[in-house]
């Protein structure tokens, strides 16, 4: 497969994807995920490895190249995903102090 068909199968992922028309029922996905599912199918399927590089949502590249940007891709969301939770563990236990505090204003007032 040639980077143009590549370019033209992600153009045509990406536009059936945002068309309203389709997958109505289903929860959307956002680029990322879709590019990423494109990827996977590619790689999984045709032995034809693609990163999103710049503009290009699929840029062809060597397996190894493919294999270290998703391993990497996969750490980042990790981060990413913890950092989220702490920092709800941290909002939900200022919440729980702010009620304790609410608490023992109003048995203070009575």
């Amino acid at each position: 497969m040639t980077q143009e068909e590549i370019d033209t199968l992600y153009s045509i992922t990406i536009m059936i994807h945002e068309n309203e028309w389709f997958g109505t029922n289903k929860p959307r996905r956002d680029r990322e995920e879709v590019q990423a599912w494109v990827a996977d199918q590619l790689a999984k399927s045709s032995a034809i490895y693609t990163i999103p590089i710049g503009s290009g949502w699929g840029t062809l590249v060597s397996k190894e190249r493919f294999d270290s940007y998703w391993r990497e891709r996969a750490e980042r969301e990790i981060i990413a995903a913890e950092t989220k939770a702490e920092e709800l563990l941290v909002k939900t236990k200022i919440r729980k102090i702010n009620l304790v505090l609410k608490i023992l204003k109003f048995l203070k007032i009575k």
